[in-house]
Formats: C-alpha cells, sequence, structure tokens
C-alpha cells in the first residue's frame, strides 16, 4: 500500500512512496497519482472520464506524516468537467492539480496490437515507489544515455479506500518518463521532475503502460521530457514533464 488513509480525505505516505532522490520522500508519481484519483473520483452529471490531468510538485511530499486533499469544483457541463485538487501537510500546499473530465459514448471494443510484456524480464530502478512496480524494459537502459522505453505494471494498491484503477496506474508510471531516457548520469545528477501534463485520447486498458520517453535540448538548468503512453490496444496518450537538472552535491 502506497498511501494509508486517515480518513477524511486525509493520508499517511508509506515508505512504498519514496523516490530515488531521498528514502523520506516521495517520487513524484506517488502525490500525482493520488491527486488524480481524488479527481477521477469527483461525481459529474453525466458519464466522465479523465481526458487531461496537470500536476504540480511544488514541494517534497514527506514520507510519514499527516496530508490531506482538498477538491474544489471549477466547471460543471453536459460536455465537461473541470476540477483542481490540492495536497497540503498543514496550511502549506505541497502539490496541486487541475482535471479535465470528458463525456463519454459508447465505441467499439479494440484489438490488442501488442502482446503483454514478459513480466519475468523484469529490471528494478532505484526508490521504493519502483518497487510497487513490474518494470520490462524494451529499449535504452540504466547504463545507457538517451531515449528509453520500458514497460510498467502497478501492482500495489494506491490507498485501501477503493480498487487501483487504469488511471491510477497510468499517472503513477507517467512520472518515470524522465528517470527512464535521462541524457546525464545518475551518479552524477539530479533531475527530479516540477510537474507532469499527461493528455489522453482515450482510457488506457488492461494493467500494463508502455511509457516512450526522450529528453528535449536542455538549457538553463532544466529541460523538458515528452513520453509516448501505450498499452496493448496501441498509444493512448502523452505526458510532458518539466525537469529541473542540479549535479549531485559531493559528498
Amino acid at each position: 500500500m502506497i498511501f494509508r488513509s486517515l480518513g477524511d480525505r486525509s493520508f499517511e505516505a508509506t515508505h512504498a512512496a519514496s523516490g530515488p532522490w531521498s528514502d523520506s520522500q516521495c517520487h513524484g508519481g506517488a502525490p500525482a497519482a493520488l491527486l488524480a484519483s481524488a479527481i477521477e473520483a469527483t461525481p459529474a452529471a453525466v458519464p466522465m472520464e479523465v481526458a487531461r490531468l496537470t500536476v504540480d510538485l511544488m514541494r517534497a511530499v514527506p514520507i510519514g506524516e499527516r496530508l490531506h486533499i482538498e477538491v474544489d469544483e471549477r466547471h460543471q457541463g453536459k460536455r465537461m468537467q473541470l476540477i483542481s485538487a490540492r495536497l497540503l501537510k498543514g496550511e502549506t500546499v505541497l502539490a496541486r492539480a487541475s482535471g479535465l473530465k470528458v463525456r463519454t459514448v459508447a465505441a467499439p471494443p479494440m484489438r490488442a496490437l501488442l502482446a503483454d510484456p514478459d513480466a519475468a524480464q523484469h529490471q528494478p530502478m532505484p526508490g521504493g515507489f519502483s518497487d510497487q512496480f513490474t518494470i520490462v524494459p524494451v529499449t535504452g537502459g540504466p547504463d545507457r544515455l538517451g531515449p528509453g522505453s520500458r514497460w510498467f505494471r502497478l501492482n500495489g494498491l494506491l490507498t485501501e479506500e477503493r480498487a487501483t484503477t487504469q488511471l491510477d496506474r497510468c499517472i503513477a508510471a507517467a512520472d518515470f518518463g524522465s528517470g527512464i531516457c535521462n541524457e546525464l548520469p545518475f551518479e552524477e545528477w539530479l533531475f527530479p521532475s516540477l510537474d507532469l501534463t499527461v493528455s489522453l485520447a482515450r482510457p488506457p486498458m488492461g494493467s500494463w503502460v508502455l511509457l516512450q520517453s526522450r529528453w528535449l535540448s536542455a538549457s538553463g538548468g532544466r529541460t523538458s521530457c515528452v513520453t509516448g503512453l501505450s498499452d496493448t490496444q496501441g498509444l493512448f496518450g502523452e505526458a510532458i514533464q518539466t525537469v529541473l537538472l542540479e549535479p549531485r552535491p559531493h559528498q
């Protein structure tokens, strides 16, 4: 379990949420998925699905401390719903999200274009949050700089309040994009993501998400990471992150 529910939209991050930069702070994908879950669960006047999510990771999200989510419906119509959500520690906003939900209509079933990856080819990544996934490399790797692609399957529960959804799996995985295609050596550089925007042409299907990621040109201590999001039915969305570039402090 990644977040322990404390009731009344309050949560505590467990060590399963920790990231590669600090074992006392969350990986960005964990709070992003928690905020996405709150937005997805907000009732709408007609059946709707999340079509776009933007998360700003403003401050480090601590492990083992009480956190609270506030949700505000900004617009409700027949075609779309706009929702904002904030993750707070006390009165301090740690992360915020904006979600666009769009009405759904019946669509014909899609045929599989890709086979599920072989889970036996799992290759771990740094951080407790990555331990919640089965990760199967396709191209690139930790010893190879440049674009990379990997399959991700979230295995644990985000919270005990509800079953993990396909959107939870997608958002939790999407924040790994900047880490699987880095152009700088992990041992020498820090490159945390400051935000995450995911645009979904359709809902993700199945339990696996394929990330195909690349960094754009870097300048001024930052870059952008662009990630294609696919499942076995093909490409369903895209993610973009603003990535901060900093040399690791000398020990």
